[in-house]
C-alpha cells in the first residue's frame, strides 16, 4: 500500500472522500425518494434472490490513522455474495493485498465479512434494511526496519443501515450508513492502523458510509 505524503496527498485522500460522499449519498437520497413517493404497485420481493458485486463495509471508509499515524493495510471493500429467505438477507464479502518486493519477505493482507440484514420498508424498486455485520482483518508486514513479522488480527462491529435501489431486476447500486466499532488488539489492527484501543464511530470519514453494487444471477 503506498502512501501519499505532505499537502498533495491529503488533498488527494480529500477529493477521493468527496467523491465517496457524493456517490453514496446520491444513492441513499434516490432510494429513499424513490420510497417516499406514493406508488400503487407492490412492494419489490427479494425471496430466493442470489447475487454477486462489490460493497464497501463502513470500516473501509478513512475515520482517521492511528496515534503512530499508521495506515490501515487494507481496505476493508471487495467481492461480495448475497443472499434473500423473505425478508431476511445475508452477505459475505471478502478481499486481499499482497505485496512482493526484492530481497523482502512477501507482505499481505485479507479480510473477510459476514452480515445479516433484515428488510425494514420495501417499495417498487428499493428496499430499506438494518443489519449486523462482523469484519475480521489479517495482515503479515515485513518492510525491513519497520518490521511486523507476526501475523495480525482486527476486528470491527457495525450495525448498517442500508438502501439497495433497483435499477432493474438483474442490477442495484446500494448506499449505507451506520455506526462502527473497531477492536484493536496488542499489535496493530489491520483494519485500522491503530492498536490498544476500542474506536467507536457513528459516521466515519466524510460520509460515514458504505456504497456498492450487486448483479443478481437469479
Amino acid at each position: 500500500m503506498r502512501r501519499e505524503s505532505g499537502g498533495a496527498g491529503r488533498a488527494g485522500t480529500c477529493r477521493a472522500g468527496w467523491r465517496r460522499a457524493v456517490f453514496g449519498c446520491g444513492a441513499l437520497l434516490a432510494s429513499l425518494a424513490v420510497a417516499a413517493a406514493p406508488n400503487e404497485a407492490s412492494a419489490y420481493a427479494m425471496d430466493g434472490k442470489l447475487g454477486v458485486g462489490f460493497e464497501e463495509t463502513l470500516i473501509a471508509l478513512d475515520g482517521g490513522l492511528g496515534p503512530a499515524g499508521r495506515s490501515p493495510d487494507i481496505r476493508a471493500s471487495g467481492l461480495g455474495v448475497w443472499g434473500w429467505i423473505n425478508d431476511f438477507g445475508w452477505e459475505w464479502l471478502v478481499g486481499m493485498h499482497l505485496r512482493t518486493a526484492p530481497e523482502k519477505a512477501t507482505s499481505w493482507a485479507a479480510f473477510t465479512s459476514l452480515g445479516g440484514h433484515f428488510a425494514v420498508f420495501r417499495a417498487p424498486r428499493v428496499n430499506l434494511t438494518a443489519g449486523l455485520r462482523v469484519t475480521i482483518g489479517l495482515a503479515r508486514a515485513d518492510d525491513g526496519a519497520t518490521a511486523d513479522p507476526a501475523t495480525r488480527v482486527g476486528f470491527a462491529f457495525e450495525a448498517p443501515l442500508r438502501a439497495m435501489y433497483f435499477l432493474s431486476d438483474q442490477f442495484s447500486i446500494v448506499g449505507s450508513l451506520g455506526p462502527v466499532l473497531a477492536i484493536n488488539g496488542d499489535a496493530r489492527s489491520p483494519l485500522t492502523g491503530a492498536k490498544t484501543s476500542n474506536e467507536f464511530t457513528l459516521f466515519r470519514g466524510g460520509f460515514g458510509g458504505g456504497v456498492g453494487f450487486c448483479v443478481w444471477l437469479r
